[in-house]
């Protein structure tokens, strides 16, 4: 997702202005000073080249905030003018390197309202609402591939079946649909801008609308702080329930917890079962789910199985063992032990432990050890 607030001169890292005489800061729709930009005629707020916009025929979102009573370019990416090309094919025309513009009609055009343009006024996708009337509206345009759909203040407002090309690597334009050439002076935004995000996926109406409602609200328009997520990973947000997390900003949904580990609510990331204990339940909500290991087995922090996690020859495990331990050793005599003796009172106290998980070898000669 790219998101560009328009929040004074700060916000403005990473793009380039022409005109800067033109750019101005004013309220915003909730009225706080400095929020939105304000271009006036031939000023044009513009990236670098951004690979990562949506090309081709790839889904995606535009949507903004507009204020103004003219008409023009507002928000666009893609091929510049003159250099899509049309072919007829299948189910009807496809444009080759296209531009993928948000544009505001005027009085007499076939555009006149809210309008998506794809290169021609024939493949157009275009609403007749009006919104050059100097007052704050938002404007969003969804593509998922097959059909172009139009939003304005929440709410659908049109469809188009489209089949989309728009020309890769392109920056992405604010004001202006191209900045250079013989076209640079037409159709050029004058007005008010705030808020502006693309995602590079269709947002659904549901999305659109709460996007909206977001914003037309004295609410933070952010992402979801860890611990909490929300449609698009935008505010509102709701905490994780018990038994899941998020451990990133901007999180669509939290995860469920996996077994070996639990969660209260609002929780960044699930805390594990004490090493000595295991449980085999996902979504945990407490340590009551962390029960203890069982001897013969040992279970580091987090265990969600007992599989694979056998003591082992050579070593013992009581019941609550994080790890295995090694099974105490003596040098016999020489000649030997016979069976099963021990020497030493402090041996004797470990060996005593041993015996319970241990097969014992012995074997007589000098040097050769008795161990587990």
């Amino acid at each position: 997702m790219l998101a560009y607030t328009f929040d004074g001169n700060s916000s403005l890292t990473g793009l380039n202005v022409v005109n800067p005489s033109g750019l101005t800061f004013v309220p915003n729709r909730l009225g706080v000073n400095n929020s939105a930009a304000s271009l006036l005629l031939g000023t044009v707020l513009s990236t670098n080249q951004l690979p990562l916009l949506p090309s081709n025929a790839q889904p995606r979102t535009s949507a903004l905030w507009i204020k103004s009573s003219h008409f023009g370019d507002v928000m666009s990416w893609g091929g510049p003018p003159g250099s899509g090309s049309s072919q007829t094919c299948c189910s009807g025309t496809v444009w080759i390197n296209g531009h993928f513009d948000i544009h505001i009609g005027s009085p007499g055009y076939s555009a006149y309202g809210f309008t998506l343009t794809a290169v021609g006024g024939s493949y157009d996708c275009v609403s007749s609402l009006i919104v050059s009337d100097n007052s704050w509206h938002h404007l969003a345009v969804t593509y998922n591939g097959i059909t172009i759909t139009l939003y304005l203040d929440g709410a659908s407002v049109t469809s188009c079946p489209r089949t989309l090309q728009t020309g890769p690597n392109s920056p992405l334009y604010f004001g202006k649909w191209l900045v250079t050439g013989g076209d640079a002076g037409a159709n050029s935004y004058v007005g008010a801008l705030d808020d502006a995000f693309v995602y590079k996926r269709a947002l659904s109406g549901a999305e659109i609308s709460m996007l909206y409602a977001v914003n037309s609200s004295n609410t933070c328009v952010c992402n979801c702080a860890a611990g909490s997520a929300g449609a698009s990973g935008l505010a509102p947000c709701t905490p994780c329930a018990p038994g899941y997390f998020a451990s990133g900003n901007g999180s669509l949904s939290c995860l469920i917890c996996p077994g070996g580990a639990f969660s209260a609510a609002g929780a960044t990331m699930c805390t594990l079962c004490a090493a000595g204990s295991y449980s085999t339940q996902i979504g945990a909500v407490s340590n009551f789910t962390c029960q203890q290991c069982p001897g013969g087995h040992y279970c580091p922090a987090g265990t969600s199985s007992l599989a694979h996690l056998n003591c082992g020859r050579g070593n013992y495990c009581p019941d609550g063992s994080g790890a295995p331990t090694p099974c105490p050793y003596q040098v016999p005599p020489t000649g030997g032990w016979g069976a099963l003796q021990v020497q030493g009172p402090a041996f004797l106290v470990e060996t005593a432990r041993c015996l319970n998980h241990c097969f014992w070898n012995f074997t007589s000669g000098d040097g050769m050890l008795s161990r587990c």
